[in-house]
Order: C-alpha cells, then sequence, then structure tokens
C-alpha cells in the first residue's frame, strides 16, 4: 500500500509547548500515530507481554490495520523495562482518544489477567545525621548515638527507662 507522512504542528495552549506528530494519507483517510509507554516488572517475560500488546492493538476498535501496529522495547528503568505500543488511528481527536482508551483498558486487563505486574515506581530515601565531626569520613564507620535524657526535661513522678 502506498503511503505518504507529513507533520502537523499541534499547539497546546495550556502548557505553552507546540508537538510536531506525523500523519499519513491512506487513500481518503488521514492517520496519526498515536503510542503509549507500559511498564513490566523486571522478571517479567517481555515476549509474552509484547504479544498480549500487540493481539490487544490488532483487535482494537479504532486502530487502523495499515499502517500495523508494532510494540518495542525503549527502556529498562529502576523499577520497570518499558514497551512502547504504537499504532495508527484516524485523525479525529474523538476517534484517538477512544481508541487511545479502548487499548489501555484492555490492555491493563490482559496483562494482570496474564499475571505480568505493571510497577509503580519505587525509591529509597536515606537520611544521614550530619552533625558529628567525622561524618563524610568513609575510612571511620558511623556510630550510633546514644540518648541523653535531659535531668531538666523529665517529669516528677514519670517512669524513665534505664
Amino acid at each position: 500500500m502506498d503511503f505518504s507522512v507529513a507533520w502537523d504542528a499541534v499547539q497546546d495552549l495550556a502548557h505553552g509547548f507546540v508537538a510536531m506528530l506525523p500523519r499519513v494519507l491512506v487513500g481518503a483517510a488521514i492517520l496519526v500515530i498515536m503510542e503509549y509507554d507500559i511498564g513490566i516488572g523486571m522478571r517479567d517475560d517481555i515476549e509474552q507481554a509484547r504479544r498480549i500488546i500487540l493481539e490487544t492493538l490488532v483487535a482494537a476498535e479504532g486502530v487502523s490495520p495499515d499502517p500495523k501496529a508494532d510494540v518495542i522495547v525503549v527502556g529498562i528503568g529502576a523499577s520497570s523495562i518499558r514497551l512502547r505500543a504504537r499504532w495508527w488511528s484516524e485523525s479525529h481527536i474523538a476517534d484517538v482518544l477512544i481508541a487511545q482508551d479502548k487499548v489501555l483498558t484492555t490492555v491493563v486487563q490482559r496483562l494482570g489477567t496474564a499475571g505480568i505486574d505493571i510497577p509503580h515506581p519505587t525509591r529509597q530515601i536515606l537520611f544521614h545525621d550530619q552533625t558529628e565531626v567525622t561524618d563524610g569520613d568513609r575510612r571511620r564507620p558511623r556510630r550510633r548515638r546514644e540518648r541523653r535524657v535531659r535531668p531538666d526535661r523529665v517529669l516528677a513522678g514519670a517512669h524513665c527507662p534505664p
């Protein structure tokens, strides 16, 4: 099938940026490419996830059969492997949003049914006490400071552990 690619400039007035979107003229229909990144767990089967997402794209209403949809690995993050689902849809904003809704809803459901995790980002935060003289000295192990109770802060008759 013959098709040509052109670019449309779309300005987002709310955020103040201009995006360049590819559009394809196939016969009398104008198509736009849609893409969405989907993270899967580090131990999940990439090929199984790719197959599920691609099957969903092929079967989804509003996704054009030509040019073909695809799913590619685009990154390995701290908590997930990122797969990019790409598909073509008619250029009317309603068609694009309806297709995106159906694709993403079905992908989440099917990946969950298959036991493929869609992880949330996690962070480990370490707090350091920088009041010690030796803070930052890697040659000396850090000691835990003992907690001292000031006698003037003890309530009369209160039980204080030794």
